[in-house]
């Protein structure tokens, strides 16, 4: 079978990862403490405002990337799990740092609520930049979180990840 590239913009940004958790875990994070992951569909909220490894493509490569790697922000630790897997990105290049502008977004939606407090939030006053939403399918949370790329004037895209694990 060939293998697809995708070549991921070089640029600046906000971004989310749609993780799906299809078995109940424990997992100690960092400073945070003890997290008991639910089955669901998670979202994340991050920002690449810078060049390089903190660029979107540096950002999100390192979030899919299968190789082990030092447990540095609070979504490495929780992807560190093999219950964690991340389905689909999406991503809008922005020289706007809007990552607490869409985890608001997100938040006001009664379909999503904080899965953890302070997640990847340490460094702003949002409740959390990890939500858990109600949506079964995968299809549905893409679509809702796109609306909310578009509330904030941003032009979503979309990269859905294909798992050829041997699960």
């Amino acid at each position: 079978m060939s293998e697809m590239r995708v070549i991921l913009p070089e640029e600046r940004g906000v971004y989310v990862l749609l993780i799906l958790i299809d078995k109940p875990f424990v997992l100690k994070i960092g400073r945070l403490g003890v997290f008991k992951a639910e089955n669901g569909l998670y979202v994340y909220v991050g920002s690449a405002m810078g060049k390089g490894p903190t660029s979107l493509r540096g950002r999100l490569s390192r979030h899919i990337s299968p190789k082990r790697k030092k447990l540095h922000w609070h979504i490495d630790w929780l992807l560190s799990s093999p219950q964690a897997k991340v389905k689909a990105l999406v991503y809008a290049p922005s020289k706007e740092r809007l990552e607490c502008s869409l985890a608001k977004a997100i938040l006001r939606d009664c379909r999503y609520r904080v899965a953890i407090r302070g997640f990847g939030s340490s460094d702003c006053s949002c409740p959390s930049h990890l939500f858990i939403s109600s949506y079964q399918l995968m299809e549905d949370l893409i679509s809702s979180i796109s609306l909310k790329f578009k509330s904030l004037g941003l032009i979503p895209h979309v990269l859905k990840l294909i798992d050829y694990g041997s699960d």
